[in-house]
Parts: C-alpha cells; sequence; structure tokens
C-alpha cells in the first residue's frame, strides 16, 4: 500500500492517505493480536487451559463468535473453547453451533469440506462467492460473515476454528482471513506442542483433564 502522491487531486489524495493510515493501523492491531495470543498459547503445556483463554481475547476483536474445535481419531469431535457476545439467546446459540461447525459443511458428494480439502470456507453476504444457500444461512442466522479455518498438522487436519461477524458493519476480507489462517498455525502447533508434551512425560492428571486422557493417547499412538 502507498501513500498517496502530492501531486494528485486534494479529494484522492486524502482518499488515499486515509486509506493508508487505516490500513497501516489494521496491521499494528492485528500484530497486537497475535503477539498477546502467542503469549496465552505458551503460558501452559496444555490447551485444555490455554485455548479458552485465547477466545476471551478473540471477542470481540475477531468478531461475536469464536470457538475451537479438535476431532479425534476416534471419530469423536470436542468443543475445547467457545466465546460469543452476552445477547445471544440459547436458541440462537444452538443453530449457530450446528449450521458453523466444521463437520457440518458438506461438499455436493457428501464429503466434509473443512476436513478432506484443508481449505478455509469463507463467507459474506456481501460476496459472490458465497453460494445463494449460504447466503440464506447466513441471512436466517443474522451472520454477516463467517469463517471456518481448518487446523493442520503434516499428518492431516486436527479441527478448525470457526469465526463470525454478526454485524452489518463488519464483513470479513483477505485481511481478516489472513489473520484467521496465522492464528489458526499457531493453535495446530500448540496443540502438537501438548501432544508431545504429554507423550514425553507420565500421564498426570494436572496436565490434562482424566475424561480426556483417552483421546489425546490415541492420537499419540497414532501420531495423529
Amino acid at each position: 500500500m502507498k501513500i498517496a502522491e502530492p501531486h494528485q487531486t486534494k479529494q484522492a489524495f486524502w482518499r488515499q492517505t486515509m486509506t493508508y493510515i487505516t490500513g497501516r493501523k489494521k496491521v499494528e492491531e492485528f500484530l497486537g493480536f497475535l503477539v498477546e495470543g502467542g503469549k496465552i498459547l505458551s503460558d501452559d503445556p496444555s490447551f485444555y487451559k490455554t485455548f479458552p483463554n485465547l477466545a476471551e481475547i478473540a471477542v470481540p476483536f475477531l468478531g461475536d463468535w469464536f470457538s475451537i474445535d479438535l476431532l479425534f481419531n476416534s471419530g469423536r469431535v470436542q468443543n475445547i473453547a467457545e466465546k460469543h457476545i452476552a445477547d445471544l439467546d440459547s436458541e440462537h446459540i444452538k443453530k449457530l453451533r450446528r449450521s458453523f461447525r466444521p463437520f457440518t459443511q458438506i461438499d455436493i458428494e457428501g464429503n466434509q469440506k473443512v476436513i478432506i480439502a484443508k481449505k478455509p470456507i469463507a463467507y459474506n453476504t456481501n460476496s459472490f462467492l458465497t453460494s445463494e444457500s449460504a447466503s440464506s444461512i447466513l441471512f436466517d442466522l443474522e451472520v454477516q460473515s463467517a469463517l471456518i479455518i481448518p487446523l493442520t498438522l503434516p499428518n492431516g487436519c486436527i479441527g478448525s476454528i470457526e469465526i463470525l461477524s454478526l454485524k452489518e458493519s463488519r464483513g470479513y476480507g483477505a485481511a481478516d482471513l489472513a489473520l484467521a489462517e496465522e492464528l489458526a498455525r499457531r493453535i495446530s502447533l500448540a496443540v502438537e506442542r501438548s501432544l508431545l508434551y504429554y507423550a514425553n512425560h507420565t500421564i498426570n492428571k494436572n496436565i490434562f483433564p482424566k475424561k480426556s486422557t483417552p483421546y489425546l493417547k490415541e492420537n499419540i499412538e497414532n501420531k495423529l
């Protein structure tokens, strides 16, 4: 992005200058969020402890809804963290969960799009890239934009993050998608680091909740 040239008309000059300043400010805010998120993710070896803390700062900075789901080799899907704005009723929350979990996103052949393709899905009410059926879902659920980003490691997809904007004033663009993908990369590495930490220590109930041990152990034995 280039700052405006002085020889432009006054109106064009100030328009481009303000675009430049706004863009720089957004980049600085994004970097600040990644730094803070990185500190949280490195604060404890257990993602069961750090991911909820990450969700706390993700809303409302990233949007009105933020969640992290992990897929275990047993086929179990577990929501590790979920945070949303306060003024959502319970029925609306249930509908959002059903519509935007990564494992409900099916392609025309019946495959789970996020899991198989390992590519993000972006929905935006103002984007021609969003299908007619998806636009209907967004309208019915009062969602402006949605990002479903896979969490991937070399061996495959281990889950996803979901970010939703319910405000008309905020639609996700290329910069938001890039930030979400970088955050997903860091979350994936945090999962890998936690599993390696777990694998190299005697099982300790203080590290991970006892009920979660079998699923984590299965992932380690199968190398994700």
